[in-house]
């Protein structure tokens, strides 16, 4: 294990690290983490069986290892800024949703309020 293998395995768990920190400290929810546990697990396998990496990106028709990773990295944050979007929609959906339902709530307590004072 070459000096730069040994770098990204300390990377890799320090990001791991920092995961399993936040999850500890209610900064970020295990539904959202399960995603970067799993990437991180990946960078230190990645980071760990370099052959193994080299061998799957050639089979793959990819000349360097380098390059497949980018591209992996590339269509991997296309998805999750897909995925990102989605769960925006639909939590805007929601907030409109509950607006309008708070809305109609304080407006039947001050018609109920008016109806009282008459």
């Amino acid at each position: 294990m070459n000096s730069l293998s040994v770098i990204m395995v300390v990377i890799s768990i320090l990001f791991l690290y920092m995961i399993l920190r936040d999850i500890n400290k209610n900064e970020i929810t295990l539904e959202y983490a399960k995603l970067w546990i799993f990437v991180g697990f990946i960078m230190l396998f990645i980071s760990i069986s370099a052959e193994f990496s080299t061998w799957i990106a050639k089979s793959l028709g990819f000349e360097l290892l380098s390059n497949f990773l980018l591209v992996g990295a590339v269509l991997f944050l296309i998805v999750h800024s897909f995925l990102q979007a989605k769960e925006l929609s639909r939590n805007k959906k929601q907030i409109t949703s509950l607006i309008q339902e708070v809305s109609l709530v304080k407006k039947e307590i001050k018609d109920m309020n008016s109806e009282k004072e008459t």
